[in-house]
């Protein structure tokens, strides 16, 4: 989590979007999104998608992490106006 939240303080990054594509490691992925959500600033936008991403349950993410269904739904996040 250090280095990406490191990486998004540097760039002034508005959104992180990360995959989860190992199942085995779902609980882990959530656990380092817990940790990434505390390092990056409440503005920034924390998408996570990815094949194990469905494996995730929505209620046990942390506040301000959004779960994307799919690449349709990532394309849509793109597509917003900012």
């Amino acid at each position: 989590a250090l280095p990406i939240s490191s990486a998004a303080i540097d760039t002034g990054a508005v959104a992180v979007a990360i995959s989860v594509v190992a199942p085995e490691r779902v609980e882990d992925a959530r656990a380092a999104l817990v940790e990434l959500r505390d390092r990056l600033r409440p503005s920034v936008t924390l998408l996570v998608g990815g094949g194990a991403a469905r494996l995730m349950s929505p209620d046990r993410l942390p506040a301000g992490v959004t779960l994307l269904e799919g690449l349709d739904a990532f394309r849509s996040f793109l597509r917003r106006d900012r």
